[in-house]
């Protein structure tokens, strides 16, 4: 009896670690993608101002830790468009998370990634 006992602790214990992780794991996509909404702001702002898009995103202000997080890809061609994407520390497949301003989503992507083609 005690034998099952401990391991019904043990199952139960891993579950609770798991959910504990999956949380974790949700509120950081969540936090960094609230992040990438303010650089989206200060890009959709400057863009307003200045009639073109940002080279970097240095140029919105975005300070060069943010940066670590952040990638920013802009096409010329009218309609000017962007991506703005960041890879979780834990990615270690591959996996970015992309805004687009075609789109005017976050998207789940791979790396080789179709939603955003330069011509």
């Amino acid at each position: 009896m005690g034998f099952i006992n401990n391991r019904v602790k043990a199952l139960f214990l891993v579950v609770i670690l798991i959910a504990l992780i999956y949380c974790a794991v949700i509120w950081r996509l969540s936090s960094l993608e609230k992040q990438g909404e303010g650089i989206i702001a200060k890009i959709e702002l400057f863009k307003k101002d200045n009639g073109k898009l940002p080279e970097s995103l240095l140029e919105v202000g975005v300070q060069p830790m943010d940066e670590k997080f952040f990638s920013y890809m802009k096409k010329d061609n009218p309609p000017a468009e962007y991506v703005l994407f960041f890879a979780p520390e834990w990615s270690i497949l591959g996996d970015v998370y992309l805004y687009s301003s075609y789109t005017k989503k976050w998207e789940e992507n791979n790396v080789t990634g179709k939603a955003f083609k330069s011509n």
